[in-house]
């Protein structure tokens, strides 16, 4: 984003930065501790993320995961939080056939999905755990695939896949507000698989 771009922004946004990132830690010790309870489901689930505020590519790769996983006989449903809906609560996107819903109630990922992905039931909800539940109520699944999952570490996942942008590392390598990062470099060791994409893809 061409606003992590400005120095001056950066270094009045510095202190903001390491509170944020002390918050940060503080939450992922006390995940990696177990003080906050981890909620497993009854599937294997995979997460999709990024460590990075934008784009890197996280609904194409979860449409193309869907689709090899399906093929290669699994039964595989979509869960996502849905930025940008107007609708509230869990709501059905995909029951495997049509799209029961529109855009504005689905988010605009979500939604896209949907389209692209017959077969696959998607659902969203801001409460993952509640999501993956009503998910396996639903739907006799194998595999429930988290959309941008990686910082919702309150339902258990069996991998995590980071898609990452190396070149946000010669750019702004601060963390929020500062910069365009989530999470410190550090939290890439949570990962299964770290997926390198480039602008543009």
């Amino acid at each position: 984003m061409p606003i992590f771009s400005s120095k001056i922004w950066q270094w009045a946004l510095w202190p903001l930065s390491q509170l944020y990132a002390a918050i940060i830690g503080l939450r992922n010790l006390a995940y990696d501790r177990e003080w906050f309870k981890i909620h497993r489901v009854a599937a294997t689930v995979v997460s999709i993320g990024n460590i990075s505020v934008g784009g890197t590519g996280k609904t194409p790769a979860t449409i193309f995961l869907a689709k090899n996983l399906a093929e290669r006989g699994y039964k595989v449903g979509i869960l996502s939080r849905g930025y940008g809906r107007t609708s509230k609560g869990p709501l059905l996107v995909c029951a495997g056939e049509r799209v029961l819903c529109s855009v504005a109630d689905a988010g605009d990922e979500p939604y896209l999905m949907a389209l692209h992905l017959a077969g696959v039931p998607i659902l969203v909800d801001a409460d993952r755990v509640r999501g993956a539940r009503l998910l396996l109520q639903q739907f006799p699944l194998d595999i429930i695939l988290l959309d941008d999952g990686f910082q919702h570490r309150r339902l258990h996942r069996d991998a995590d896949l980071v898609l990452f942008d190396p070149e946000q590392l010669r750019k702004n390598r601060h963390l929020l507000p500062a910069g365009p990062l989530r999470e410190g470099m550090s939290a890439l060791r949570r990962a299964k698989l770290i997926w390198l994409v480039t602008a543009g893809e």
